[in-house]
């Protein structure tokens, strides 16, 4: 008797909002989508690499993408018909790209910031083995970050508090961003100054060209705050610290 076995390797845009995926089967671009709810930018692609030696059956399912200030990302399967997407299933040749089509039907008024994750997903297969083998299929999944955004305004991020913090061995500190927008933010987008006055004067400038590789996009939801761990190996251990969110171009 033949057994079949599926290993799901996700390679999300990791919910530290968001790492890059590591190389997998498929390869997906782009992993972040900004969409209005009306107008040319209301349609968007998704295109999806089939790296197998062998076709593969892909699927995109939606999930809509909440943020809290702390934990976790939570997804949850979409409940209404808010988008279109075409194919929602595609069988995918080696070495080929398949495109699908992504088109927002939902509200057209939308006045703050909605988030969504798309996830391409590759599907079992059926397997000629010998008798008695065990086959392991590696199924692989890859997310991308899909965001309805208003047709006006502009993230306003600031400090609501900042700490000192050790994510494992690694010290830094943890910063809480506050948005007061209806459109969300990226921390990555904009550099952090860090200060203490006493007892002797310190301070810090992360700049945002490398702030990316710390903290991943830093994604800020609208009307919301988040609290994102940066690491900082030489902080002081002692004084208060503050921080200034400042960002791009300014």
């Amino acid at each position: 008797m033949i057994g079949l076995r599926h290993a799901i390797a996700s390679a999300a845009i990791s919910c530290a909002l968001f790492f890059s995926a590591a190389a997998s089967a498929l390869s997906v671009e782009p992993i972040v989508i900004e969409m209005t709810p009306i107008g040319q930018r209301s349609t968007a692609a998704i295109s999806v690499t089939n790296e197998r030696a062998r076709a593969t059956t892909v699927e995109v399912s939606v999930n809509t993408l909440t943020v809290p200030t702390t934990g976790e990302p939570q997804l949850e399967p979409i409940a209404g018909d808010e988008f279109l997407v075409f194919p929602p299933q595609a069988i995918i040749g080696p070495g080929e790209t398949q495109v699908f089509r992504v088109r927002w039907v939902g509200d057209p008024e939308v006045n703050v910031s909605q988030l969504y994750m798309f996830t391409t997903s590759e599907l079992p297969i059926d397997l000629e083995n010998p008798a008695g083998v065990e086959t392991v299929q590696i199924l692989y999944s890859i997310n991308s970050l899909v965001i309805i955004q208003p047709m006006e305004g502009a993230p306003r991020l600031s400090t609501a508090d900042v700490r000192r913090a050790v994510r494992g061995e690694e010290p830094g500190v943890e910063l809480t961003v506050r948005n007061d927008s209806n459109m969300h933010g990226y921390l990555s987008m904009a550099h952090v100054d860090l200060v203490i006055d006493e007892p002797e004067r310190w301070s810090m400038r992360l700049r945002r060209e490398l702030m990316g590789e710390a903290i991943g996009l830093g994604l800020i939801p609208a009307l919301s705050e988040r609290t994102i761990f940066i690491p900082v190996s030489d902080i002081p251990s002692t004084g208060e610290i503050a921080a200034e969110i400042i960002m791009a171009g300014n």
